[in-house]
């Protein structure tokens, strides 16, 4: 409709994909935590951008820390 090739569209979504990623990203690098907000959201965005993202090691340590603060 736009006119867009295939690749300019998954360079969009992924411009814009990244650009709210990065600020629940910037956030819990901050609060050194992960939290049941911050998943929720990166799960919607997963949805919305038909993302295929995993968390590695530094968000696991993040999401503990936020748990473990919770517990206690």
């Amino acid at each position: 409709m736009l006119g867009l090739k295939e690749k300019d569209f998954v360079e969009l979504t992924k411009s814009e994909f990244l650009l709210h990623f990065n600020s629940i990203l910037k956030r819990a690098s901050k609060t050194a935590h992960l939290t049941d907000k911050d998943v929720e959201e990166i799960n919607k965005l997963k949805i919305k951008y038909s993302a295929d993202l995993t968390f590695n090691d530094f968000f696991g340590v993040l999401r503990w820390i936020y748990l473990m603060e919770m517990k206690g």
